[in-house]
């Protein structure tokens, strides 16, 4: 596994408006059967305590929460997915229609950009759009 640095950025667009969200985390980076993996515990507040594993491939993106927060997203493009987000208090359904997802690898860096609708239950919630930028770690 190699040490890697991630830098998410997420933006919400609902009824309220538009509303950003940056995280920069380390985590650690594998390939296995033509997949990456890249595991990091979550640092947001009110998602500690929650270990976050991305899985990709060339047409596919999912992210998996274990812990504080249960929830697991599968994003291909053109297809729905159903899942459930679950807190301590609390299991919300949620559906993710993926519009776009494209997936970039250059040398040591990888960025991961998934566009979808997101409806809470049968309510439509807003557009996501998250942008995922992925950098090895050199050790010297």
């Amino acid at each position: 596994m190699q040490k890697t640095k991630l830098h998410i950025i997420s933006k919400t667009t609902d009824k309220d408006g538009t509303s950003n969200l940056e995280q920069r985390v380390v985590g650690e980076l594998a390939e296995k059967d033509g997949s990456y993996y890249f595991f990091y515990e979550e640092t947001a507040e009110g998602m500690q305590g929650t270990k976050t594993t991305l899985k990709w491939g060339q047409d596919f993106l999912i992210i998996n929460r274990s812990g504080t927060i249960e929830n697991r997203q599968e994003f291909r493009e053109g297809q729905r997915c159903q899942s459930v987000y679950k807190t301590p208090y609390l299991q919300i359904p949620l559906v993710s229609n993926t519009k776009k997802l494209q997936i970039e690898t250059k040398g040591i860096k990888q960025r991961l950009n998934v566009v979808y609708d997101l409806q809470y239950g049968e309510e439509p919630y807003g557009k996501m759009e998250i942008v995922m930028e992925l950098e090895e770690q050199n050790e010297y």
